[in-house]
């Protein structure tokens, strides 16, 4: 990765007068979270609040979670709570079932135990993906209704992600990994109009090859330059539409691209259905935003499952529980023979630096959203 000219950042000035010419403007991700409306008190991100009226999600009693199955004896919990028996203390914790079943990679194995209570607070961030106003419904701090979010009914009282924009535990942790070379998102947004406005414009999401570049003050640089890693999974052609500084989608459409993450372990792709999008561009060359849509609960708990002994010994959220409130919340995409929705709306927050997208060879920079196949040629030719 390399520094481009001062001088090529001309490329990304906003036209002073509209004009029917090409143009792009590239940015490299700095910020990825789920969108979750907080509102607690200021300075004490356990207390009750708008939100969450009970404040923070506290775990079941490990006693529960253990003789939940009926199976053990009142005293065998004596030795699991002396400090030398803690390795197999984690380890019944995880296969806690009669026949030892893995109550993490198989959580109806277990009961729920109804360890995580919901939001009941009505505001929240998000987008109306269904085109209705239901009352189990958010209004947006805005004001616009029929907002569809209920992995953050689900979820938002959890003390992980229960904080302000941008300083949650698990937003921290994630977007520290993203920072420090885990993985690298891009976005590039061209049309033919005018950037001020243009009704058929074109946004790309890409993974990118190469590490965030960071500045003295530990902050993603700006201008850097960053390869496509071509890799369709995480990629996403996306058609908007730009006035006045604001971009969006025209209409909902799938959305694929890298998703947060904090170990290697978790699924790496978010995969949306009925996507939308609504970015803000900054006068300083960035953007900052919101995506969301209807995306696989069971993905969401894998990603959970994925570091399963943190999340129930450190974040004190019992796992089974959290597969039984995805699908109970679950409110898109019905299977045809059960009628269970096999989806969850959910909604992203997304924010950027300005950037230089380059093509997968570093030949030259995209100046034109577009999709990047990098399946070999013998693949391609058996693609139906």
């Amino acid at each position: 990765m390399k520094m481009l000219p001062a001088v090529a950042v001309a490329w990304l000035a906003m036209a002073g007068v509209a004009q029917a010419e090409p143009w792009s403007r590239s940015f490299v991700v700095d910020w990825l979270e789920p969108a979750f409306y907080y509102g607690g008190p200021e300075k004490d991100l356990l207390g009750p609040g708008t939100d969450c009226p009970a404040g923070t999600a506290n775990a079941p009693p490990y006693q529960k979670v253990l003789m939940s199955t009926g199976w053990r004896k009142q005293e065998y919990l004596k030795f699991y709570e002396d400090a030398e028996n803690h390795g197999d203390f984690l380890r019944i914790l995880r296969f806690r079932e009669p026949n030892y079943e893995d109550v993490w990679a198989n959580p109806t194995a277990a009961p729920d135990l109804g360890g995580l209570p919901p939001v009941s607070g009505n505001i929240g961030y998000g987008f109306d993906l269904d085109g209705r106003v239901k009352p189990t419904d958010f209004t947006s701090p805005e004001g616009a209704k029929g907002i569809d979010n209920n992995y953050y009914r689900a979820t938002g009282c959890w003390v992980s992600y229960r904080a302000p924009a941008y300083n949650g535990e698990r937003p921290l942790s994630n977007n520290g990994h993203m920072r420090d070379g885990m993985y690298t998102i891009v976005v590039v947004v061209s049309g033919n109009q005018s950037p001020d406005q243009d009704d058929d414009a074109r946004l790309a999401i890409y993974q990118s090859k190469d590490r965030i570049m960071k500045d003295s003050n530990g902050q993603v640089a700006p201008d850097a330059s960053f390869s496509v890693l071509p890799l369709m999974r995480n990629q996403s052609l996306l058609k908007v539409k730009v006035r006045k500084g604001v971009v969006e989608t025209t209409a909902p459409q799938a959305i694929r691209m890298r998703d947060e993450a904090w170990n290697m372990g978790s699924p790496d792709q978010i995969e949306l259905t009925g996507g939308m999008l609504r970015l803000d561009l900054k006068p300083g060359g960035g953007f900052e935003g919101y995506f969301g849509g209807y995306r696989d609960w069971r993905v969401l708990y894998k990603r959970q499952s994925a570091s399963a002994r943190d999340t129930e010994t450190l974040r004190g959220i019992d796992l089974p529980s959290f597969y039984y409130q995805l699908e109970r919340y679950a409110d898109g995409d019905p299977d045809p023979a059960t009628g269970k929705n096999r989806r969850i709306s959910v909604a992203y927050r997304l924010r950027a630096t300005p950037a230089f997208v380059l093509t997968p060879d570093y030949k030259e920079m995209v100046t034109v959203a577009r999709l990047f196949d990098g399946a070999p040629a013998a693949v391609k030719a058996k693609a139906p």
